[in-house]
């Protein structure tokens, strides 16, 4: 089994679920649920890749605050290990989510405190060495690097999960990772797989919600389709995360090819998206494919 080393944000969610839209600003609305769960592209990944049976390492910035010693605690609950390189006690990352659930349909609003004090960076070199494959969510660019060459000095896999472009993005796409992105991902006009020629990457997918994934790969003459999942969504908060997580699981401890491993992602993030949050979308899933 490959140890998976998940790199990015993680932080704490707060997220409101009800059935109508949100309100207009200066009035008062009531929730039927109401939760706190670890949040953050790196972490619902790691998380999705332990509940499907996989060994997670979150490589990320908590400190030590309450919240942080909580998402800590948490983290070890699923039996996932932390490595934190966040050396002071502010809060990092908390969001605030509501989610309407008879739209499917979610509104973020997420605050991150820059970043003071910092442990050493050779850590990293012992968690690259001990992992299988790296997922990298594109947000600390402090660690490009430091991460990227050792990684590629290693012969590590990356798989890059990345939203909307970030200058940042130009050094990553050159260490030949595999890019999952969604469809808002572009530079200059052009989409992850048009800009596979640029920087000389070999594999890409792009998610596009409930429609088909788009796929190509360096050896494909023609873009392939993988089709989403279609179920009756009621969170799509974490789904992206959760495709992540899955391709990982289905890449890397399934050993399966590219596209087969991204269709078995698509299968497990629209099952995610018919319960509540990432850890139960993703137990469904392990539900439904049980019986």
């Amino acid at each position: 089994m490959n140890k998976g080393l998940f790199v990015g944000l993680c932080g704490l969610d707060v997220v409101f679920y009800e059935d109508k839209p949100l309100p207009a600003e200066d009035l008062k609305m009531k929730v039927g649920d109401v939760r706190a769960c670890i949040g953050g592209p790196a972490a619902n990944a790691a998380i999705t890749f332990s509940l499907l049976g996989g060994e997670s390492t979150v490589l990320t910035y908590i400190g030590n605050s309450a919240v942080g010693r909580v998402i800590k605690q948490q983290m070890s609950d699923y039996g996932i290990k932390v490595i934190d390189l966040c050396a002071d006690d502010d809060v990092k990352c908390i969001s605030s989510i509501y989610v309407n659930k008879s739209a499917s349909t979610r509104t973020i609003l997420s605050g991150r405190n820059p970043i003071y004090k910092l442990k050493d960076f050779s850590v990293i070199k012992d968690a690259v060495e001990d992992c299988g494959f790296i997922l990298y969510d594109g947000h600390f660019s402090q660690l490009d690097d430091v991460l990227l060459p050792m990684a590629h000095d290693l012969k590590k896999d990356i798989v890059i999960d990345v939203g909307a472009w970030k200058d940042s993005f130009d050094k990553i796409l050159r260490y030949n990772p595999t890019l999952i992105c969604s469809e808002v991902f572009n530079k200059n006009g052009l989409n992850g797989i048009e800009l596979m020629k640029e920087y000389g990457y070999t594999q890409t997918a792009i998610t596009r919600g409930s429609k088909s994934i788009l796929c190509k790969t360096a050896d494909m003459e023609e873009t392939v389709e993988v089709p989403a999942k279609k179920v009756l969504a009621i969170d799509t908060l974490g789904a992206g995360d959760v495709f992540h997580g899955a391709y990982c699981h289905f890449r890397y401890n399934e050993d399966l090819p590219f596209i087969a491993a991204i269709n078995g992602a698509a299968e497990v993030a629209g099952i995610s998206t018919t319960a509540c949050g990432v850890v139960d979308g993703v137990k469904e899933y392990l539900a439904v494919s049980a019986k």
